[in-house]
This record gives C-alpha cells, sequence and structure tokens, in this order.
C-alpha cells in the first residue's frame, strides 16, 4: 500500500468536495487492497479491520464492484 503522503496528495489533487476527496482516497484504498488480495473480499476486509459486510457496504457507496 501507498505511504500516507502519496494518498494524501493524490486526494489533494482530485477536484470537489473534502467528502468527495475523501471518498477519491477510499477508493484508491480499497483497489488496491483488492489488487494485493487478488480480489478477495475476505482476506481484503480482514487487512483492513473491517467486517466483510463493511466492506460490500463501502464498495456499492463508492460505486466499485
Amino acid at each position: 500500500m501507498r505511504g500516507a503522503g502519496e494518498l494524501a496528495e493524490r486526494g489533494a489533487a482530485a477536484s470537489g468536495s473534502l467528502k468527495e476527496r475523501v471518498e477519491h482516497v477510499e477508493r484508491i484504498i480499497l483497489l488496491e487492497v483488492l489488487r494485493k488480495h487478488d480480489n478477495n473480499k475476505t482476506s481484503a476486509a480482514k487487512e483492513l479491520a473491517i467486517t466483510r459486510e463493511g466492506l460490500h457496504k463501502k464498495l456499492k457507496q463508492l460505486g466499485i464492484g
């Protein structure tokens, strides 16, 4: 996973409101973790310390998957 500074820069480079920028960074993190785990949502959720259901909710909220 990329460093927090790089993620912050990528979020700052995005246009829009704070909420839109935070969602942009969340989307980057989720996609990278899913890629790392070969799209295994259970493993990705464990790494992110959230439930599998919470991961599904976040993916739906961000329009991923």
